[in-house]
C-alpha cells in the first residue's frame, strides 16, 4: 500500500476567484498600464482569455498537452506522491496514469499523441529531489507508457525532462550536472549534444524543425544550441523555454527583477540561429507562472501559478541517541522564504533571514511570541545570521541590494541595535565557541578564513584542496564540517567532509550517492549529522569516537515525496531540530489566444 497523503495547505481561495473572472479582453486597459509603452503584445488583448483547469489544494503542475488540444496530463500530489493524472479540457474529472511507489514526474506527450515520456524514481535506483530554491524535482530515470496508461517501460537511465523530435524518433533529456543528451525513443545508447560539468542545466526542447534545442542553465539564461552539437548561446533571460511552433518563437518564463516571473516569448530564427526580435510580454499578474506548455496549433498555452514558502519548525530531538522525540511544531506561518537560521545559546530564540515581499532582512523570533525585524535599510540585503555563544550579539553578512557581489560581515545587538561593520569580502559566518573569532567563508574562493575580533586580522584555514560551503564548527572548536563539491566522483556531486581548524587533509564524512547537504555535529562530537538531499537527517560517528567508519543511519522519519528541508540544525544543549520547512502548491491555467 500506499503511504498516507502528507498534509498540504490550502491555496488562496482570492487568486482562485480572481482568475476565474479574468478575461484580459476586458482588461486591455489594465494589461498595457503595467508594461512600457514601447512593448506590444503579440496577440491583441481582446483576443486572450485565460480560465482554471486545476484548483485543488496542494501541488498541480507541469502541464503537457495533447497533439490535439483537447487533453492535459499533469502532476500532482494530492496521493502523498508525485503522480500524473489525465484531463480533458472542459472537464473536471481525471483518470491516475501512475499508481505505484514512486515519484513520477515531468510527463511529456509524444507528436503522435500515443505515449508519453516521464521520469520516475520507481525503480528505487535514484529519488526525486529538489537540488535547491526555485529549482525543478531531479532524480530518477525516464520512461514511457501509453498516453492513456498501462505498462510502463524504462527508456533512459538517470534522466531528466524528456522532450521529444518533432518526428518522435528521439528524445532530448538532461543529466544531473553533466549536460544535455540524445536517445531514441525506442531506448539504447544515448548521445551527447551539450556537456556541462559542475553546471545544472534544465528543459531541453526541440525546434519544429528538429535543428535547434533551446533549454535552461543555472545562471537563469535561455540558451539555444544546434541538435547536431556544437556551442550554445545566450538567447534571454528566464527559466523553462518552451517552442511555439505557430509564431517560431521561444516561450519562457522570464525571473528578471520587475518580471516578476511572467511568461514571455521572442522570435527565433531556426535559419540564423538567433532571436529575430525583441521579447515581448504575454501574461501579467502576480507573478510565478512556471512551465509553460503550447499546443501544436499555438492557440493554448498552459501553465502552472506556483506558490512557494519555506517556514520555520522545531521537533524535540535527543542529538546523542539520535531520535526524534515528539511531532513538529510550526513556529512561523505565511508566504515567505526563510532559510539561515540561528538558536540564541539558551534555546529560547531564533535570529533568521526572511525574504518577505522585497530583499532578504533578519528577524528574531523569541519561540512563542510575534517575530520581529531586526533590519530594514531597503538599499540593503542581510543574510546568514549567526548569535554570538554568549547571546549578546548577532553577526550577518550584508550587501548592496543591487550589487550582490559586495559582502560584509556586520555586527549588532542581540535586539537590532548599534549594528557596524567589522570585515569586507565574507560569505557564511560561524562564532568560535569561545566568542573570540570568527570562521568565514571567503565570497571569492569560497575557502575558509579564521577572523580574531581582538586583532582585527585574519588568517586562512590552511590545507584546503576542495571546494567548501556551508561550514559548521564543532562543540570544542577543534573540527569544521563542511560541504564539498567532489568533481571526481560524478560530475559536480556533493559530498559532506570535515577539517581540522590547523589545518591537515580533508576527512570525508559521508559520500553517498545523492548529495549530502548540511553536515553538522553533536554537542558531545561523537556523532555527525547530514542531509541527503535536503529530505531526511542521517548520522555517522564523529571526531570523540575517532571517527569510526559505520554506515550512515536515517534518525528521522519525515515522508520525502515533496519534502525539502533546509539549513536543519541542533540547539546547543542537543534537545531541539530547527530547519526551514518548504512548501510548494500550484495550479494550472490555460491561456487562449486568438478567436
Amino acid at each position: 500500500m500506499r503511504a498516507a497523503p502528507a498534509a498540504r495547505p490550502a491555496k488562496r481561495s482570492g487568486w482562485v476567484i480572481a482568475a476565474t473572472v479574468l478575461v484580459l479582453g476586458a482588461a486591455a486597459g489594465w494589461w498595457a498600464g503595467q508594461r512600457r509603452a514601447s512593448v506590444r503584445e503579440s496577440v491583441p488583448a481582446a483576443d486572450v482569455s485565460i480560465t482554471p483547469f486545476t484548483a485543488e489544494p496542494g501541488y498541480e503542475g507541469e502541464p503537457t498537452i495533447s497533439p490535439d488540444g483537447q487533453t492535459i496530463a499533469y502532476v500532482s500530489d494530492r496521493t502523498g506522491y508525485f503522480d500524473i493524472f489525465l484531463r480533458q479540457i472542459g472537464s473536471s474529472s481525471d483518470v491516475a496514469l501512475t499508481h505505484d511507489q514512486g515519484d513520477n514526474i515531468q510527463p511529456a506527450f509524444s507528436p503522435d499523441g500515443r505515449q508519453i515520456a516521464f521520469v520516475s524514481s520507481r525503480s528505487g535506483g535514484s529519488g526525486v529531489f529538489y537540488p535547491g530554491l526555485d529549482n525543478p524535482t531531479m532524480g530518477g530515470d525516464i520512461w514511457m507508457m501509453p498516453a492513456l496508461g498501462g505498462a510502463a517501460r524504462r527508456v533512459v537511465k538517470d534522466g531528466n525532462f524528456p522532450s521529444w523530435s518533432p518526428d518522435g524518433s528521439k528524445i532530448v533529456f538532461v543529466r544531473f550536472r553533466r549536460g544535455i543528451y540524445e536517445v531514441a525513443a525506442g531506448g539504447g545508447e544515448s548521445r551527447e549534444i551539450s556537456p556541462s560539468p559542475g553546471v545544472q542545466l534544465y528543459y531541453p526542447v526541440y525546434s519544429s524543425d528538429g535543428r535547434w534545442i533551446f533549454f535552461e542553465d543555472s545562471s537563469s539564461g535561455i540558451d539555444a544550441v544546434p541538435a547536431a552539437g556544437g556551442s550554445a548561446q545566450q538567447i534571454a533571460t528566464g527559466r523553462h523555454p518552451v517552442w511555439d511552433a505557430a509564431s517560431q518563437a521561444v516561450i519562457y518564463d522570464d525571473s528578471r527583477e520587475g518580471n516578476n516571473h511572467s511568461l514571455w516569448s521572442v522570435p527565433f530564427s531556426t535559419k540564423d540561429g538567433k532571436p529575430s526580435g525583441p521579447a515581448r510580454p504575454i501574461t501579467i499578474g502576480r507573478g510565478r507562472d512556471w512551465q509553460p506548455a503550447v499546443s501544436k496549433d499555438g492557440k493554448l498555452i498552459v501553465f502552472t501559478a506556483i506558490e512557494t514558502s519555506f517556514n520555520l519548525e522545531t521537533v524535540p530531538f535527543d542529538a546523542e541517541a539520535g531520535r526524534v522525540l515528539g511531532p513538529a511544531r510550526v513556529l512561523t506561518t505565511g508566504n515567505q522564504i526563510i532559510f539561515f537560521m540561528r538558536f540564541s545559546p539558551d534555546g529560547r530564540s531564533i535570529v533568521y533571514e526572511s525574504s518577505r515581499g522585497a530583499g532578504k532582512h533578519v528577524w528574531r523570533l523569541d519561540i512563542g511570541s510575534t517575530p520581529v525585524q531586526l533590519t530594514s535599510d531597503p538599499k540593503f540585503e542581510e543574510t546568514f545570521p549567526q548569535w554570538s555563544p554568549d547571546g549578546n550579539t548577532i553577526a550577518f553578512t550584508r550587501q548592496p541590494a543591487q550589487a550582490p557581489s559586495s559582502k560584509s560581515l556586520w555586527l549588532m545587538d542581540a535586539d537590532g541595535s548599534n549594528p557596524r561593520q567589522i570585515l569586507e569580502g565574507n560569505n557564511l559566518t560561524r562564532w568560535f565557541p569561545d566568542g573570540s573569532r570568527i570562521l568565514y567563508q571567503a565570497f571569492n574562493g569560497n575557502q575558509l578564513f579564521v577572523y580574531d575580533l581582538a586583532s582585527s586580522r585574519s588568517r586562512q584555514v590552511p590545507t584546503q584542496p576542495d571546494i567548501v560551503t556551508r561550514p559548521n564548527l564543532s562543540a570544542d572548536g577543534q573540527w569544521i564540517a563542511y560541504q564539498s563539491v567532489s568533481p571526481g566522483k560524478g560530475v559536480g556531486n556533493v559530498d559532506a567532509h570535515a577539517i581540522r581548524v590547523d589545518g591537515g587533509p580533508p576527512r570525508v564524512i559521508a559520500a553517498t550517492p545523492r548529495q549530502d547537504y548540511h553536515p553538522f555535529f553533536s554537542p558531545s562530537g561523537r556523532w555527525v549529522y547530514f542531509q541527503p538531499d535536503h529530505k531526511n537527517r542521517y548520522r555517522v560517528p564523529g571526531p570523540a569516537q575517532e571517527w569510526q567508519q559505520a554506515d550512515p543511519v536515517q534518525v528521522t522519519d519525515f515522508p520525502e515525496s515533496g519534502l525539502f528541508l533546509e539549513d536543519p540544525q541542533i540547539s546547543r544543549d542537543g534537545k531541539q531540530l530547527l530547519f526551514s520547512r518548504g512548501k510548494i502548491t500550484g495550479d494550472i491555467w490555460i491561456l487562449r489566444r486568438g478567436k
